[in-house]
């Protein structure tokens, strides 16, 4: 989910990817690069999916992360987020 603080007066357009952390893509989930997210004027979040890929055995959690890399139309407070993959 892509949250603002509040409603923006025009559509804001973020740009995500995935990083791993030590969660690998292709492994344990499905990379996402260069992903727009729209947040459309008068809203104040979106959603998109990071599909997660099942293990043929039991490890911990693992995670990797989701990293906004471009905005228009809103400031980025953190670019970086950490996923958690739970087990």
């Amino acid at each position: 989910t892509v949250e603002l603080l509040e409603p923006a007066l025009e559509d804001v357009t973020v740009t995500v990817s995935t990083v791993d952390f030590d969660a690998v893509a292709g492994e344990d989930y499905l990379a996402i690069d260069g992903l727009e997210v729209v947040v459309p004027a008068g809203q104040r979040r979106a959603t998109f999916t990071v599909t997660v890929l099942a293990d043929a055995f039991d490890e911990p959690d693992e995670a990797f992360i989701l990293r906004i890399d471009d905005a228009d139309g809103a400031a980025v407070a953190d670019p970086d987020s950490l996923v958690v993959i739970r087990s």
